[in-house]
Parts: C-alpha cells; structure tokens; sequence
C-alpha cells in the first residue's frame, strides 16, 4: 500500500469541519473555486456547503474528503476506511483508475445500473469492504502504483502552493475610494461657484430668442458637459 497517510495532520476533524478551516485560513472566491475544481462542481456548491444549505454528498463528497487529506487535513471519514480503501479513493479521485476500471476489477459491472453506488458505499460510507477486494486494490497499485505516486506528487504540491500564496495575500482590501474624494477641493469649489455664475447668466439670457438654440444645440441628445460650458462661456463673455 502506498504511504498516502504517514506525514503529520496540522488540522483533525470531520470533512466539513476541515472544509470549514481552509475556507477560513483561506479565504476568497479563489480557494473556493480551486475545491470546487477538484470536486467536480462549481463554487457556489461549495458557498451553500459552507452555509449549510446543502451537503456534499455521493461523487463529490469522495473528491471533497480525497482533496482535503492531500492538503494536508486529518479527515475523520476518510482515516476510518478500512484496509486499501484509502488508496482506491485517491486514484479514483486522481485519474489514475477510472470507476470504470475500478468497477470492472472489483466485479460491481454484473449490475450495470448501481456500480457507482457499489463504490461509494466502500469508499463513502466505508460498508462492505473485504479482503478480497482488499488484493484487488492492491493489484491495481502494483500495476499503476509509479503514475500514481507521481500524479499525487504533483497534485500535493499545487494545492500547497495555492493554500500559500492565499494566505500570504492581504485577508483586508482597502476599498476604493470615491472619485470625489481625488478631487482638489478648492479646485471644486472653484468650478461649482463658475458653474453657479454661467448658469445664473444662462437664465437670464434663455429670454433672448438667438441664445436658447445655442443652448438647445449643445444639449441635443443628452448633456454634453464640454460643448454646454463652451456655450455658457460665451453666453458669458457676450
């Protein structure tokens, strides 16, 4: 059997308490879209697990306990598979065995319509598990055990280096500051009070009947900002 469980757990508990401490330790819509990647479902199943409007469940909760343990977390469920289980899990999980294969090998294909379930209920619910099926896990990490120990390998050290860089990023983001608060203010004091003044002579020269087409024009479909203050400039200036 592969040594997939022989380094030390920084972390104990059941899969969504685990969940629970690497979306916390981890925080953003990153981390959350990099498990939901390995589970097979988008992010907002995993914000709604979180919540607890949902549960992981089947496939995915396979995938989420595989994921989690290759991160490095002591996941209750998935310490108390008996025998070879654990190492199955992982490469169903990696893509090292497809549940094809594993179906076929473990004798579940005589009934076409519930393999999966066959698996899950060794792999999930950690029921019926034998010796038997215990050599043919075993046979299955003779023959694939090196692209095995490599894909883990691999997988391991991405998920490291995400749950790194997403905590060395700032837990805090400075907001963005109203484009308002950029503005000179006495800068904007002194355009409001121009405003204020050519809008004061717009009124009363919208009495003369050559200026309101003026006006008209440059307010024409929507308010243009530059061609109204050229207008009011030289209804100014007049």
């Amino acid at each position: 059997m592969a040594s997939v469980i022989t380094q030390p757990r920084r972390f104990v508990g059941d899969t969504m308490a685990c969940l629970r401490d690497l979306l916390t330790s981890c925080p953003g819509l990153e981390t959350r879209q990099f498990v939901a990647g390995y589970c097979r479902v988008s992010s907002g199943t995993v914000r709604r697990w979180i919540k607890g409007d949902n549960v992981p469940k089947g496939m995915p909760l396979l995938y989420l306990r595989c994921f989690l343990h290759l991160a490095d977390y002591d996941v209750k469920e998935f310490q108390q598979l008996r025998g070879n289980a654990r190492t199955l899990a992982l490469m169903l999980t990696l893509g090292v065995v497809t549940d094809e294969t594993a179906n076929q090998r473990l004798g579940y294909l005589s009934n076409p319509g519930n393999t999966n379930q066959s698996l899950l209920r060794i792999l999930v619910r950690n029921d019926g598990y034998s010796l038997n099926l215990d050599e043919v896990i075993q046979q299955l990490e003779t023959e694939r055990g090196e692209q095995f120990r490599r894909t883990m390998a691999a997988v391991q050290q991405g998920i490291a280096e995400h749950i790194a860089q997403a905590k060395a990023k700032p837990t805090v983001e400075q907001p963005l500051q109203p484009v308002l608060m950029q503005v000179d203010p006495v800068m904007f004091a002194s355009g409001f009070a121009h405003a204020i003044r050519m809008a004061t002579v717009l009124g009363q020269e919208l009495l003369a009947a050559d200026r309101v087409r003026e006006v008209r024009d440059a307010t024409r479909g929507g308010l243009d900002i530059q061609e109204l203050t050229r207008v009011l400039q030289q209804i100014n200036d007049a």
